[in-house]
């Protein structure tokens, strides 16, 4: 149904390529050094010249024009250019995985949208927080208490989600196990305190993500001897693992989204010494992970199985679905070696022999404080009090004392509790909205789940071109360590399964050991294929 017309794609390649690509050599990006006509990843995405509606629609058209039909966009920012193009019959052959975004607009059918409990998981991190700062107490207690602190980039949802998780896990296991006796020692662990920039929750944000939007935030947290800060804004755990060095402090960083412990400049900041010094001895240890990866390769799986709106597996759907990324289906949760410490605290609040880390994340589920993570009013970060050991924190009281954010940043939204089929549309539509498409273009709309699952059967011609990414801004890169790259390596895992070798960026491999490991690839009811 698409056309192709030569003289548009030239004029689109020209003007999707970032300006910036062609007056720099080479650069270096989540620890490679990738020189423009060396980059092997340049094929797989591309960034709009500016922040327009048109500039990013002039990605999407020049992936159309040359058969790359399903448009993988990586953040809530792309979900306006990707509705107005949803309401133009050029993009009638597109199909769309927009990630860690609600999508209620037309055109469902087109359209795979996710969106994540990072509440569920950083619930996970907080509890391992507390085991760790406890495992290495006699590193971290120069000043005689244990102490964690958290910050966000804006009041929002997404934000606020990881805070709330992260305070409730430590307030959990302050009042479970802090008091307990150290197995094999005669010491007792002790509660994590948390550290607050003012008693208003507005005063722990910095209303940026860029890598030096918190600075002074960062610093004052550090004036304090914190033990663990959580910066939950992108870059900016860069930024604070930095500081720490620059500072010499004994305090941990935990990052958030992807395993930022991987990244390779990252990997290169480690904690001053000091007795009782971790064996890990990286500023950043482990991460809270929104696992954007799995949940693109497991949509990409879906689309290509025909899985579409009433089917889903698990909460992850296809085309016309909201899938849920949830700590059940671990696109949510804690990386690396904080599945460790998380292990090793269920172990001992619960007092029963845990066989690994999946099976005490489905522990969590009979834990009173966890499960007030689904009712609505637990997105907003307060101040809670710190709490003694082995005192329990009443989460309802303080939740209706404990002042509000009350600026224009606040846009808190209930999050769901399992993934969402999409509203039909047209029918729904302000007849304004519907006059550019006649009957057979909805018809035809309609039936992009049947052209996806064709489009993405290996043996079609053009397979390997299928897949492709939109950066969120025109400064983005592919290899940023967070969604772009975690987006990336989902399509890359879903190729491999498939025999098509795209090149591997630093975490790819680690998605596909993850997912050898949960067993989402079975071929004749056994695992393989990865």
């Amino acid at each position: 149904m698409l056309a192709k017309r030569k003289l548009n794609k030239l004029l689109i390649y020209s003007i999707s390529i970032p300006t910036s690509i062609a007056v720099i050599t080479g650069a270096t990006v989540g620890g490679y050094f990738l020189s423009y006509k060396s980059n092997p990843f340049l094929n797989y995405s591309k960034a709009p010249i500016n922040s327009s509606i048109e500039s990013y629609q002039a990605v999407y058209y020049s992936y159309l024009i040359n058969d790359a039909n399903l448009i993988v966009l990586p953040g809530f920012s792309l979900a306006e250019s990707m509705t107005a193009s949803l309401l133009d019959p050029k993009y009638n052959d597109a199909a769309f995985l927009l990630l860690d975004s609600e999508y209620d607009g037309p055109a469902t059918a087109q359209v795979a949208s996710a969106n994540f409990r990072s509440d569920q998981g950083s619930f996970a991190t907080g509890v391992a927080i507390a085991m760790y700062l406890n495992e290495y107490s006699k590193y971290f207690l120069d000043d005689e208490k244990l102490t964690w602190g958290t910050y966000g980039g804006m009041p929002i949802s997404s934000v606020s989600s990881f805070m709330v998780g992260i305070q409730l896990g430590i307030a959990w296991f302050n009042s479970t196990i802090a008091g307990k006796d150290k197995p094999g020692t005669t010491e007792k662990f002790l509660s994590v305190d948390q550290i607050t920039l003012g008693n208003n929750p507005g005063d722990n944000y910095s209303y940026g993500f860029g890598p030096n939007d918190a600075d002074g935030l960062i610093d004052k947290f550090l004036q304090t001897n914190i033990d663990c800060l959580v910066p939950v804004s992108g870059p900016q755990a860069l930024t604070a693992a930095n500081k720490v060095v620059a500072k010499n402090k004994k305090t941990i960083i935990i990052g958030v989204d992807s395993a930022v412990e991987e990244d390779k400049v990252i990997q290169t900041k480690k904690l001053p010494g000091g007795s009782g010094q971790p064996e890990f001895n990286q500023v950043v240890p482990f991460s809270s992970l929104k696992n954007i990866g799995l949940m693109t390769y497991e949509i990409l799986n879906n689309l290509q199985k025909g899985i579409s709106y009433n089917s889903s597996v698990n909460n992850i759907g296809g085309l016309g679905y909201q899938s849920l990324g949830t700590i059940d289906n671990d696109c949510v949760g804690v990386s690396g070696i904080g599945q460790e410490f998380f292990l090793q605290a269920m172990k001992i609040a619960l007092n029963k022999d845990i066989a690994d880390y999946q099976a005490a994340t489905k522990e969590l589920e009979n834990i009173e404080i966890f499960k007030k993570l689904n009712k609505e009013g637990y997105r907003n970060f307060v101040v809670l009090p710190n709490s003694k050991e082995g005192e329990t924190i009443n989460i309802d009281t303080y939740e209706k004392e404990s002042p509000k954010i009350t600026n224009d940043w606040q846009t808190y939204i209930p999050l769901p509790e399992t993934g969402q089929v999409l509203k039909e549309m047209p029918e729904q539509l302000p007849n304004n909205l519907t006059n550019n498409f006649t009957q057979s273009d909805w018809d035809y709309k309609r039936n992009t789940p049947k052209r996806v699952e064709h489009l993405l059967d290996p043996k079609t011609s053009g397979f390997d071109n299928r897949i492709k990414i939109t950066l969120s801004t025109p400064t983005s890169v592919l290899l940023d360590a967070s969604f772009s790259q975690s987006c990336y390596d989902g399509m890359a895992a879903f190729y491999n399964k498939n025999n098509v070798s795209l090149p591997f960026t630093n975490s790819t491999q680690s998605l596909i050991d993850l997912i050898k490991k949960i067993g989402t690839v079975k071929y004749n009811n056994k695992e393989e294929g990865l």
